[in-house]
């Protein structure tokens, strides 16, 4: 009886295992680097929702308009979460209230926000108003990192008291330029005061004391003291840069602004911020200022 001959099947014979393996392995870098975007997807997306602009409660606080008269109006309730009262963390000779110092503006859910680091000269720690649902709360604000070059503070809020589920309402970065600014600040009433304007130059650099502040905006929205370190936005509710108050050589007050791009520069790397755009506007020739001084605090 003749034998049939065997069945070779040529996929048998080939060595299997190693692509196998190989497979297996690259499915599993596949899979584990979906879940990781899908990780950032959900972090930007719960970053995103507490951003002013976009957080139904930012504009319905107590003491505050439900509907905006303008846009300065709407700004001012609706931006008010978002910006601090900076004080002395030391308690007064008599024992009132701490000293103010200067606004303050949340750029990170997480609790930091930023302000003039001139304001807090000899302060490693500060006490930091914020307006709540239920009022106005108090936190202990550490100065995690000075930026001296661009006169820019980061404060970490302590967390022990946290609001919106440890979350705190902030700004985002302004992506493009605006042509009308709103500068905003917090008076000694912790009422939100500002006003509308433009910005009359940019690429303004100044220098006072230790501070050698370069690639300035100059805004005629900035008229009093409580808006220094305060933020600019524009009517998107979206932050433009930093407030600074200035006092020429006759008192009369400038007012000059820390564009959110130094912000991103300073402090990008150790926050996570939405990252700024360079103005698509070409910026103006810088002109001399004359001596200046930072505007004092409030007594």
């Amino acid at each position: 009886m003749q034998r049939r001959p065997l069945n070779h099947i040529i996929f048998c014979e080939k060595p299997w295992r190693s692509p196998a393996l190989a497979l297996l392995f690259l499915w599993l870098i596949t899979a584990t680097w979906a879940v990781y975007l899908a990780g950032i997807e959900l972090d930007d997306f719960e970053f995103e929702h507490f951003a002013i602009r976009h957080h139904p409660q930012a504009t319905a606080l107590p003491g505050m308009q439900a509907v905006a008269t303008d846009t300065l109006t709407r700004l001012q309730s609706q931006i008010s979460p978002a910006i601090a009262h900076i004080h002395n963390f030391n308690i007064n000779a008599n024992g009132g209230v701490p000293q103010v110092l200067a606004s303050g503006v949340v750029i990170n859910p997480e609790g930091y926000l930023v302000t003039t680091d001139h304001s807090l000269r000899g302060q490693p720690s500060v006490w930091v108003d914020i307006k709540e649902q239920n009022g106005i709360s108090r936190y202990r604000g550490d100065i995690v990192r000075r930026d001296t070059a661009s006169d820019l503070a980061l404060i970490k809020l302590n967390k022990s008291k946290p609001q919106q589920n440890g979350r705190f309402l902030f700004l985002k970065l302004a992506a493009t330029d605006a042509a009308t600014v709103y500068a905003l600040g917090l008076d000694t009433q912790s009422q939100v005061t500002g006003r509308v304007g433009g910005v009359m130059q940019r690429g303004v650099s100044i220098n006072i004391g230790p501070y050698r502040l370069q690639q300035l905006w100059q805004s005629d929205a900035i008229y009093q003291w409580e808006q220094n370190g305060g933020p600019l936005v524009n009517e998107a509710a979206e932050l433009l840069g930093i407030n600074v108050a200035l006092a020429d050589n006759l008192g009369r007050l400038q007012g000059y602004v820390i564009p959110a791009a130094i912000i991103e520069r300073a402090f990008g790397a150790q926050v996570g911020l939405m990252t700024a755009t360079p103005s698509s506007r070409p910026p103006q020739s810088a002109q001399a200022v004359g001596s200046a001084v930072f505007a004092g605090p409030l007594r």
